[in-house]
C-alpha cells in the first residue's frame, strides 16, 4: 500500500470550524475537511510534521447540531497551497474520546459537500 494513500475518503465541509491547539487555545486555522480517521486545516503558519496536539474544532452556529469537540492528533502533512498559498495542514487522528466519533459521523452525513460540486 502507498504510504500516501489514505485511510478513509475525506470529506469537504460545507461550513468552515474553528481550530484551536490546546491547551493554549491557539487559533490554528479553518478545517476544511474531515474523514473517520483526521482532518484537515487551512492555515496561515506551518506547523513541524510528526508533532502531536490536542485540538478543538468549534463549529460555528450554522452547525449548532454540533457541538465543539476535541481530538488528540499526529501532523502528518504541511504544505503550501498552490492555490491559496496557505498551509493544508493533515492531521491524523491519535485518539478520539467516546461520543466524539458520533459528532464527526453528524458533520460527514449532514455537512458533506457532494463531490460533484467541488
Amino acid at each position: 500500500m502507498n504510504t500516501n494513500q489514505r485511510k478513509t475518503e475525506r470529506q469537504y465541509i460545507e461550513h468552515l470550524a474553528q481550530v484551536y491547539r490546546q491547551p493554549s487555545n491557539q487559533f490554528l486555522g479553518n478545517m476544511i475537511n474531515l474523514s473517520r480517521t483526521g482532518l484537515m486545516t487551512l492555515q496561515e503558519t506551518g506547523i513541524e510534521v510528526g508533532q502531536a496536539y490536542r485540538l478543538q474544532i468549534c463549529c460555528p452556529e450554522a452547525m449548532d447540531d454540533c457541538p465543539t469537540f476535541e481530538v488528540d492528533v499526529v501532523v502528518k502533512r504541511n504544505q503550501v497551497s498552490e492555490i491559496t498559498n496557505y498551509f493544508e495542514t493533515g492531521f491524523e487522528f491519535s485518539s478520539v474520546e467516546p461520543g466524539t466519533e458520533e459528532i464527526i459521523e453528524t458533520i460527514i452525513r449532514r455537512y458533506a459537500l457532494d463531490p460533484a460540486l467541488i
